[in-house]
């Protein structure tokens, strides 16, 4: 290898005038600079037919995990924000419905509402197209597509002269806004080793979720005071900010992209001094063409969701929960403001039951270091752990959701102080969160390089329900009163009870059963090869193909990420 061949680092923000910013703020003062090779490191003997595979150096300062911690922190906080904003706009659209309900008359209640299902359909089917858009083109250029599209709808939303233009896109909005949920679990596992991942990864988790409580507190007092088209100008002005600061702060952190333009300099260098000498990315030998990634990425969920009892099963109970959850944003604001008579953005506050019970199902999720750690001390190490054990956690959700909606129905008349029944919501956000952590990580488990495509089709369907359940839940509290409503809510909820029980006693036997499980070959799948297997772990555990958010993973956090 010529000496002219160096491995200098490429860390710039496509040129950005940040770029001397960025580069002074991510090396690490730990990482070094390797000193030019005096034999050339890679695998392969440099000729076209056997061409040099490009991977990272020990300590090279160009590779995402060698950045400064501070750095890595700094991009990690931000793209947190970044999840929530898009969550943050679903929900909080709910306080616009009474002023576009005034404004463009005669605009239904339920043609109103029929906005924040919109939106949330769109988030299902978003993840779809930009997760694997991101295996192909890098985790920025995709965000650099779909968000500031997701912004300017905002905008459309704010200006918007009839109810047709706001529905539109809302709709848009919401497949746009998925772009950096598709994507979040990915950049967790590009910035920190799995041994550092457990904070950072908590916080990639949290903040997507805590979004729709936090959207209607804020745009209820929002609403309220400045009018409907002002919650629009709110959702607008925070994408707008989060998309100015992540142009400047964040650089492209997809190893697969970076090895990539590693290898083509690297070639550019053998080219100009006449080595003669190959070099591609060790990513490039085994990568899919684009298209067929493309074609996975769409295809593969439903073939799971259709075909795998498992997936099916789980992400319909899942999907009945999250459902429930969107449909509360407007039975709220019956319960508060009919009934009660608060304003909206008083009612915005009740919420913040939810909220607390999210953060203290945040805590109890530790519950799953304790039962996984007991189940890997009885297990052979030569054996996994039975993805089983991720339920445990998911049992205890399932006995606190249908407690608190009872509790909740019959204290929610204005005879019974307010606060009574903002606490029986409490458990509720807590009992979802341990649901929804426990079903995705035994998801993760079970399909291990499928894992992408079968939280995918776990994303699709709870969105499908989160849709729907809002369209009939003002009809259906105002028909049958909130005690009874509510009482039909916790009925369904106590009837999936035993589901997750029996999952634990006998889930193994399904996946006994699976095509696509552990337990069955590889090779009975005609998309895998040895090829491609390497990629699909790479997604399983953090990498491109994250739908929804809920694409990362990592043993060492025992959480999924976002």
């Amino acid at each position: 290898m010529s000496s002219k061949i160096a491995v200098a680092p490429d860390i710039s923000l496509e040129q950005s005038i940040a770029s001397r910013i960025t580069r002074r703020l991510c090396v690490d003062k730990e990482a070094t600079h390797p000193l030019v090779p005096q034999s050339n490191p890679f695998q392969g003997s440099g000729t076209l037919e056997d061409p040099y595979l490009v991977d990272w150096l020990p300590g090279e300062i160009a590779n995402p995990l060698n950045w400064k911690k501070g750095f890595r922190w700094l991009i990690t906080v931000h793209l947190a924000i970044n999840c929530l904003c898009p969550v943050f706009c679903s929900s909080s659209y709910v306080a616009a419905i009474p002023g576009i309900m005034v404004h463009f008359p005669p605009t239904s209640e339920e043609l109103g509402i029929l906005g924040l299902s919109l939106y949330v359909l769109g988030q299902a089917f978003g993840p779809l197209l930009w997760a694997p858009l991101s295996e192909i083109v890098g985790r920025r250029l995709s965000f650099l597509v779909a968000f500031p599209t997701f912004v300017l709808f905002n905008l459309a939303g704010a200006v918007a002269q009839n109810v047709a233009t706001i529905m539109v896109t809302r709709f848009l909005a919401g497949v746009f806004g998925a772009g950096q949920l598709a994507v979040i679990g990915g950049q967790m596992a590009d910035l920190w080793e799995m041994n550092d991942r457990i904070i950072p990864g908590s916080l990639a988790t949290l903040s997507p979720l805590l979004g729709p409580v936090i959207g209607p507190i804020v745009s209820g007092f929002v609403g309220e005071k400045a009018g409907w088209r002002a919650v629009f100008w709110v959702q607008f002005g925070f994408g707008a900010a989060t998309l100015v600061a992540w142009y400047f702060l964040i650089p492209e952190t997809y190893p697969p992209i970076l090895l990539k333009r590693k290898a083509a300099r690297l070639q550019g260098e053998a080219d100009a001094s006449g080595t003669g000498e190959h070099f591609v990315s060790k990513y490039e030998v085994t990568r899919r063409a684009p298209i067929e990634t493309l074609r996975r990425g769409l295809g593969k969920p439903f073939e799971l969701l259709f075909r795998e009892v498992i997936v099916w099963t789980l992400s319909g109970y899942l999907s009945l929960v999250y459902g429930i959850l969107y449909l509360l944003f407007t039975a709220f604001p019956y319960i508060f403001v009919t009934l009660r008579g608060w304003s909206a953005g008083m009612t915005g506050l009740a919420l913040i039951g939810i909220g607390i019970g999210m953060f203290i199902g945040f805590v109890m999720n530790k519950l799953q270091l304790v039962f996984y750690s007991k189940a890997r001390a009885v297990t052979p190490a030569h054996l996994p752990v039975p993805p089983e054990v991720r339920l445990k956690t998911c049992c205890i959700g399932a006995i606190l959701v249908p407690i608190s909606l009872f509790w909740f129905a019959w204290t929610s008349k204005p005879k019974v102080h307010w606060i009574v029944p903002i606490i029986a919501s409490v458990p509720f956000g807590t009992g979802y969160l341990l649901i929804f952590t426990s079903i995705l990580l035994y998801l993760i488990d079970t399909y291990t390089i499928f894992a992408a495509s079968a939280l995918a089709a776990n994303t699709v369907m709870r969105a499908a329900f989160g849709a729907a359940f809002p369209l009939f839940g003002t009809y259906m509290y105002k028909n049958l009163g909130a005690d009874w409503a509510g009482t039909l809510l916790a009925f369904l909820l106590l009837a999936c009870v035993p589901m997750p029980f029996l999952f634990v006693k006998y889930g193994h036997r399904l996946r006994a059963s699976s095509k696509y499980a552990p337990s069955a070959p590889i090779a009975t799948d005609p998309d895998v090869t040895p090829n491609t297997v390497e990629l699909d772990s790479w997604a399983t555990k953090g990498g491109p193909a994250a739908p929804g958010g809920q694409g990362g993973y990592d043993e060492e956090s025992l959480k999924p990420i976002a």
